[in-house]
C-alpha cells in the first residue's frame, strides 16, 4: 500500500530503509544513553538515524530539523519519533496534540502526511528509559522463555456509551483479521457487564496485541516480560486512560505497553469505527509500521464525510504513543542460526554470513544483515535465496562492532564481535592496475578495458609465518571476466607483505555501469586453512539514467514514435550506446526496437530523435493503464546490457472505458463500454418465485435477524484472486464473502472496496449498505444454480434501505470457471440491477459501496463509494450490468507468415504487420513475421503495410486458442511518374496562368495522390505566420534582447546585459540564418538610458536604432 510517497524520485539506494529522526524535548540530557540505544537499534534495522536534543519549539524543530531532513536526506526521511510530553517538544500546528502536523511537508489538503510521526510520551529521563526499554523489549529482545504470548491477539467491545451493531461488527472483523494475520490464539470479547474474559485477563496471561472499541485502559501489566500493543478508540474521554496505562513501571521494573492509542473527547460512532478498523487493517493486513498505519487510519476519515467536526480536530484527537517504525509480531517468530566469525582480525575486508532456519533446515532469504557500532551503521546486505551474504568492511576497523540480523517474522539475532589480533591472518594488502596496453593508462578500472593486476597479500598476524600460500582471483559479477587467476605467494612473515610474481588479467564489459559491484576477491589457501579477501579497486564508468520520456510518458492507442532522453550521472564519458526497447506486457508492442545514443559526457544528456523507437498500443488496452517497459543499453562490443525500467501510460482514463485492472488482473466493464468486446449486456435472470421466473430460486435458510449472514455451499469450485472456494457467505447488507466462518461479519457501515476494512474478506459487493431484505414472497434473498448456463445466481429481491426509500432488486451472477474459462482460471462476476437503486440512506456513510476485494483484503476494485465513482464507471441505474473479469489476460494463438512483392516475389523487409486490436510486428530480411500472442477465438482484421506499397488486409480472421495460423501477404505497389518535377513561371498581379501537369502510375497497385501549392522558402505562408523560432537569448548568453532587423541573410540583434561585463558596452549581435552567433559590435555610446538601443530599422543603406 502506497500512502504518500516522497516527491523526490531517488530510491535511497544507499540504505535499505528510510531516514529516521528522533527529537527529544528539554530535560532529557540524563537519558541520552538510552536514546542512543534506541537510535542504534534503528540503525541496526537499516535506517539512517539522527538525534536532536533539547528543543521545545515545534516551529523551530520544523524549520531547523524536519524540513531539511525531508528535502536533503538520502535515503529520504521516513519516520519522526518525538520523545517527551505533549508540550515538550511542542507541535507546529499550534495544538496540544498536533504531532501529525510534523508530517505535512508538501502542502495541499490531502490529509496524508509525507512521513510517519509517533510520540514516546515521557516526562523525564527515568520515564524515557522506561518507555524505550519497553519498545526495545518488544522489538529487539522479546520475551521468548514462554512464547505463547506471541500467538495471542484480542478484539474487544467494551463499555461503549451508545453501542450499535456496527461497533460489534467492527470488533469481530478485527478479530478475524488477527486470525488471518497469523495469530493462533485470537480472543473476542463483547462487553456484557462481566469483566471475566476481558482484556485484563489477556494481559495477565500474556497477549501480543489487542484492540478495544470503548473506554478501557490496561492495568496490572506483568513486569519484565512482554510489552503488548494496546489500541483503544471511542467511548468517551479515553485519552486519560491512555496516560494511565502508559505511565507505569520504572527502568528497573519495566511494565506496560510498547505502543498504545486512544481518542480524545467523545467521537461519533462511525468515526471511531473507521479509525480503529483502518488502524487494524494497516497493522494486520497491510503489515505497515505503527506510524504509517496511523497515517492510513486518519486518511480514511476523508471517506464519506464521517467527521461531525473538522478533519483536523479528529486527526489531532487520535493519539498514538509508540515508536513509528514498530511492526507487529504476527505469531511466534522463527529462531534462526547465524554462521559468522566470532572475531575479526585487523585487515579483514569482508565478512561472510549465512542465515539458516533450523526448523526447515534451509537458508533464510531476504534477511537484513547489518554491522553497526555506536552512532554508525557501517554496512549492510540482504541474504540471497540460500541465506548467504557478504558484508564489505573497512580493513582498518578497530574495537567492537555489532552484527544484527532481522527480517519478516524472524527473531532478531544480535552479537558483538571484537576486532582483535590473531597469530596468523591473511588478507589483501595492495592491488596495482596496469592498463597501459588494454586500457587508457589512467590507473583506474573503466568499462571495456582488459587490465593486468599485481596483487600483494599481507600476513596481519602477529606471530606465525604463513607458508606456501597460494591464491586464486574470482568475481561474483557477470560484468567481469577473470583469466590467468592462479597466484603463488610463497611464505609470508608476520606483519609482512608479499607480491605474487604472476599477474591476473581481467576484462570489464564495455556496458558496465557506475553502479555495478565488480565483486572481485581472492581465495587464499595454506594447506587446510582458507581466507577470502576482497580486491577493492577504483572504478569509474558511465551511468546512463532515463531523464525524459516524450509526452510525459503518456502514449496513444495505435502506432507512434517514442523519444527517450538519457543523462550520464557517472564519472566518465559513455561510448556510443545501442538501445533496445522491450515491452513487458501485451498492451504495447515495440515495432522498431533499436536506436542509438551518441557518446555522453558526465552530466550531459542525449535524446533519441533522429531514429526514435516505434511502438504500437493495443486498442484493447485499458485507458490509464501503466505498462512496464525495459530499455537495454549496450555499449560498443558488448553483449551484456545495462537495464533501465520505466512505465508508459496508455492515454488518460476515459468515461466510457473499463475500470482497472487491479494488481491481480481483475478489470471491471459496464454495459456502457460499447467499444469493448468484454462489455456485458444487461440480461436479467429472474429467480424470485413471485415473479415470472427464468429459474426458480430458493430463499436463504437460517435465522433471519437484521444484518444476517448465511453461509452456503457453491455448486462448483469458484476461483477468485487465484484461490479456490467451495463456500460463500451471503449478507443481507448487499455483499458476498468467500470462505468459511464469516457468518459473524455482517457490517453495514461500508468502506471503499480497494481499501476494504470492517466488512468481510474476499468480498463481492453489488450494493454494500444497511439493507432490509425480509423473509417472505414480497421481499427476500434467493439463490439458484442454473446448471445449463453454468452460473450461480444470488438475488436481493425488493430490498430496501433501513431508513426508507423505494424497493429495488439486484443480483450477483458467478460464472463456473469450467464452463466459462479465462486464462487465469478465475471466475467472472456479473452485477445486475433490475431497478434504479435508492442511494441515500441518511446515516453515515450516506451511500453504498460497490466493487470487489481480494480474500486477504489488500487489493480490489472500487467501482463507487460515498456516491463518488471511478472516472470510467457509469452511475448505478436500472438495467445496469457490471462485469468483473480477468479476460483481458486473453488465451493466445500464434500468427505468422511472409510478406513479398507480388511482382518480383522477393521478400519485403521492415514491413509492418498489425491486427486491428493493436498487435504488431515487423518482417525480417526474409520477409518473415510472427505475432506469438494474438487473442485466440476472437475475429479480427490483419494488415501488412510498407512505405511505397499498397496495404493488404485479411478480414474476419480467427486463430484458435493455443493454435497457429499462417497468413502470407503479397503487396502491390504504385510507381509515380510526374510529367514535371519543377513548375516555374512569372505571375503578374491579377493574372492567371495555367501550367500543364500530369501523373502516370507505372506500378501494379492503385495510387492515391493529391496536389498542394507551395513556394520556395515558404513564401506561400501568410506574412505573420510563424516559420522558424530562434532562442536568441540563449545563443548569445544575453537575457535582455531588445531590437532586431534582418538584412542579407543575417540577423542584427541588440542586447543590454553586456554579457556579464560590468560597465561594459551594450552590444549588437550578428547571427546567421540558423540563429548562430557570428560576430558582435558595441552599440554607439550617444544614447541615454540604461539599456541601449530598444528598436532597430533598415532603410536599405543604414541601420537605425532608438533608445530611451
Amino acid at each position: 500500500m502506497a500512502l504518500n510517497t516522497p516527491r523526490r524520485d531517488d530510491n535511497g539506494a544507499a540504505l535499505p530503509r528510510g531516514g529516521y529522526l528522533i527529537v527529544a524535548g528539554s530535560g532529557f540530557d540524563n537519558a541520552e544513553d538510552v536514546i542512543n540505544e534506541l537510535a542504534d537499534w534503528k540503525r541496526a534495522c537499516g535506517h539512517h538515524v539522527e538525534v536532536e536534543m533539547n528543543e521545545t519549539n515545534g516551529v523551530t524543530i520544523m524549520r531547523d530539523f524536519v524540513r531539511p531532513a525531508f528535502e536533503e536526506w538520502d535515503p529520504p526521511l521516513e519516520h519522526i519519533c518525538l520523545l517527551g510530553t505533549w508540550s515538550n517538544p511542542g507541535t507546529p500546528g499550534g495544538s496540544q496534540w498536533g504531532d501529525v502536523f510534523y508530517g505535512f511537508l508538501e502542502g495541499g489538503n490531502d490529509h496524508i502526511s509525507e512521513v510517519s510521526v509517533c510520540r514516546l510520551s515521557a516526562s523525564g529521563a527515568n520515564q524515557a528509559e522506561t518507555v524505550i526499554g519497553r519498545v526495545l523489549g518488544y522489538q529487539a529482545a522479546p520475551y521468548t522463555e514462554e512464547p505463547d504470548w506471541f500467538e495471542c491477539a484480542g478484539a474487544c467491545e467494551y463499555q461503549v456509551n451508545q453501542t450499535t451493531d456496527a461497533v460489534e461488527y467492527t470488533i469481530r472483523w478485527i478479530a478475524e483479521a488477527e486470525r488471518r494475520a497469523g495469530f493462533n490464539n485470537t480472543r473476542l470479547y463483547i462487553y456484557d457487564g462481566d469483566r471475566n474474559g476481558s482484556p485484563d485477563q489477556w494481559i495477565r496471561n500474556g497477549v501480543n496485541i489487542f484492540f478495544v472499541r470503548g473506554c478501557y485502559y490496561a492495568a496490572n501489566c506483568p513486569e519484565n516480560t512482554f510489552y503488548p500493543m494496546v489500541f483503544t478508540m471511542g467511548g468517551g474521554h479515553v485519552e486519560q486512560n491512555l496516560d494511565m496505562m502508559w505511565n507505569v513501571g520504572s527502568p528497573n521494573r519495566l511494565q506496560g505497553p510498547s505502543a498504545a492509542s486512544a481518542s480524545g473527547h467523545v467521537q461519533n460512532t462511525t468515526t471511531a469505527n473507521v479509525l480503529i478498523g483502518a488502524f487494524a487493517k494497516g497493522l494486520l493486513v497491510d503489515k505497515l509500521p505503527l506510524g504509517w498505519a496511523r497515517t492510513f487510519a486518519v486518511s480514511m476519515l476523508d471517506y464519506a464525510d464521517v467527521c461531525d467536526r473538522s478533519f483536523d480536530w479528529y486527526q489531532r484527537e487520535f493519539r498514538v504513543y509508540g515508536e513509528p517504525g514498530q511492526l507487529v509480531w504476527c505469531g511466534e517468530p522463527d529462531e534462526i542460526d547465524v554462521i559468522h566469525p566470532r572475531e575479526i582480525s585487523p585487515g579483514t575486508n569482508r565478512l561472510d554470513i549465512m542465515v539458516d532456519d533450523p526448523a526447515i533446515e534451509a537458508g533464510v532469504a531476504n534477511a537484513l544483515v547489518t554491522l553497526t557500532r555506536p552512532g554508525e551503521l557501517l554496512c549492510w546486505r540482504v541474504t540471497d535465496v540460500n541465506g548467504g551474504c557478504t558484508l564489505p568492511i573497512d580493513p582498518d576497523l578497530e574495537g567492537e562492532v555489532r552484527l544484527t540480523v532481522t527480517g519478516d517474522n524472524i527473531l532478531p539475532y544480535a552479537v558483538d564481535i571484537e576486532v582483535a589480533g590473531q597469530p596468523l591472518f591473511l588478507g589483501t594488502d595492495e592491488v596495482l592496475i596496469d592498463d597501459e596496453e588494454g586500457g587508457n593508462g589512467n590507473g583506474i578500472l573503466n568499462p571495456g578495458e582488459t587490465v593486468s593486476l599485481s596483487v600483494s597479500v599481507r600476513n596481519f598476524g602477529d606471530s606465525n609465518t604463513a607458508r606456501n600460500v597460494t591464491g586464486t582471483v574470482h568475481s561474483t559479477s557477470s560484468w567481469v571476466l577473470v583469466e590467468e587467476n592462479a597466484l603463488d605467494f610463497g611464505n609470508i612473515d608476520p606483519e609482512s607483505s608479499v607480491t605474487a610474481n604472476d599477474h591476473v588479467e581481467i576484462t570489464i564489459d564495455p556496458s558496465t555501469p557506475q553502479s555495478a559491484d565488480l565483486g572481485l576477491y581472492i581465495d587464499l589457501r595454506m594447506q587446510d586453512d582458507r581466507w577470502l579477501s576482497n580486491l577493492d579497486l577504483e572504478f569509474a564508468a558511465p551511468q546512463p539514467v532515463l531523464l525524459d520520456i516524450a509526452g510525459d510518458a503518456v502514449v496513444d492507442v495505435g502506432q507512434s514514435n517514442l523519444s527517450l532522453a538519457l543523462i550520464n550521472t557517472g564519472e566518465v564519458e559513455s561510448r556510443e550506446i545501442t538501445a533496445r526497447l522491450l515491452s513487458e506486457s501485451w498492451e504495447i508492442t515495440v515495432i522498431d526496437n533499436e536506436s542509438t545514443f551518441d557518446a555522453i559526457e558526465p552530466g550531459s544528456e542525449d535524446t533519441v530523435t533522429a531514429r526514435p523507437f516505434r511502438i504500437n498500443v493495443s486498442s484493447m488496452a485499458v485507458r490509464g493503464l501503466r505498462v512496464p517497459m525495459r530499455l537495454l543499453l549496450y555499449a560498443e562490443e558488448s553483449n551484456r546490457p545495462d537495464t533501465i525500467r520505466f512505465e508508459l501510460q496508455v492515454e488518460e482514463p476515459i468515461d466510457d472505458g473499463p475500470v482497472g485492472p487491479d494488481d491481480y488482473g481483475y478489470t471491471c466493464f459496464d454495459n456502457t463500454d460499447d467499444d469493448w468486446v468484454q462489455a456485458p449486456a444487461y440480461d436479467w435472470i429472474e429467480i424470485a418465485p413471485a415473479e415470472n421466473w427464468d429459474y426458480r430460486g430458493s430463499a436463504l435458510e437460517g435465522d433471519r435477524h437484521s444484518n444476517f449472514v448465511h453461509e452456503t455451499e457453491l455448486p462448483f469450485t469458484f476461483r477468485y484472486y487465484g484461490k479456490e472456494f467451495n463456500r460463500v457467505s451471503i449478507a443481507e447488507n448487499g455483499f458476498l464473502a468467500f470462505g468459511n466462518g464469516l457468518e459473524d461479519l455482517g457490517q453495514y457501515e461500508n468502506s471503499p472496496l480497494d481499501r476494504c476494512f470492517n466488512g468481510s474478506f474476499g468480498m463481492i459487493a453489488p450494493f454494500w449498505d444497511d439493507l432490509r431484505s425480509g423473509n417472505d414472497n414480497d421481499r427476500n434473498i434467493y439463490t439458484c444454480y442454473a446448471e445449463d448456463e453454468g452460473v450461480f445466481i444470488v438475488e436481493w429481491y425488493n430490498s430496501r434501505l433501513v431508513n426508507g426509500g423505494d424497493d429495488f432488486s439486484f443480483q450477483v451472477i458467478l460464472f463456473d470457471p469450467e464452463e466459462h474459462p479465462t486464462v487465469t482460471r478465475d471466475g467472472e462476476i456479473l452485477f445486475q440491477y433490475r431497478d434504479e437503486p435508492y442511494l441515500h440512506r441518511g446515516g453515515l456513510p450516506s451511500y453504498c459501496s460497490v466493487g470487489i476485494c481480494s480474500p486477504e483484503g489488500r487489493i480490489g476494485i472500487n467501482y463507487c463509494a460515498d456516491n463518488e465513482y471511478h472516472p470510467a464507471a457509469a452511475p448505478l441505474a436500472a438495467r445496469r450490468a457490471i462485469l468483473f473479469t480477468t479476460a483481458l489476460r486473453f488465451q493466445p494463438g500464434k500468427l505468422y507468415g511472409y510478406v513479398t512483392d507480388v511482382e518480383t516475389e522477393q521478400p519485403i523487409e521492415n514491413a509492418i504487420v498489425f491486427t486491428e486490436h493493436g498487435f504488431a510486428t515487423t518482417t525480417d530480411e526474409d520477409g518473415f513475421w510472427k505475432i506469438n500472442k494474438a487473442p485466440g477465438d476472437l475475429r479480427f482484421d490483419i494488415t501488412a503495410a510498407r512505405h511505397g506499397y499498397n496495404d493488404s488486409t485479411f478480414t474476419d480472421t480467427i486463430v484458435a486458442i493455443n493454435d497457429s495460423l499462417q497468413i502470407d501477404f503479397a503487396l502491390l505497389h504504385p510507381e509515380i511518374e510526374p510529367s514535371s518535377r519543377h513548375l516555374m513561371t512569372r505571375l503578374d498581379p491579377d493574372l492567371t496562368v495555367n501550367l500543364p501537369f500530369s501523373i502516370r502510375n507505372n506500378g501494379n497497385g492503385p495510387l492515391d495522390w493529391s496536389l498542394r501549392r507551395e513556394m520556395p522558402d515558404n513564401a506561400h505562408l501568410d506574412p505573420w505566420q510563424l516559420r522558424h523560432e530562434y532562442q536568441v537569448g540563449q545563443s548569445v548568453n544575453d537575457s535582455r534582447i531588445e531590437g532586431l532587423v534582418f538584412i542579407d541573410s543575417l540577423f542584427y540583434v541588440t542586447g543590454a546585459n553586456r554579457r556579464g561585463m560590468e560597465n561594459g558596452p551594450d552590444l549588437i549581435y550578428i547571427l546567421n540564418h540558423e540563429g548562430e552567433l557570428v560576430d558582435s559590435l558595441p552599440q554607439p555610446e550617444v544614447l541615454d538610458g540604461s539599456f541601449g538601443m530598444r528598436d532597430l530599422a533598415w532603410d536599405g543603406n543604414l541601420i537605425w536604432g532608438s533608445g530611451c
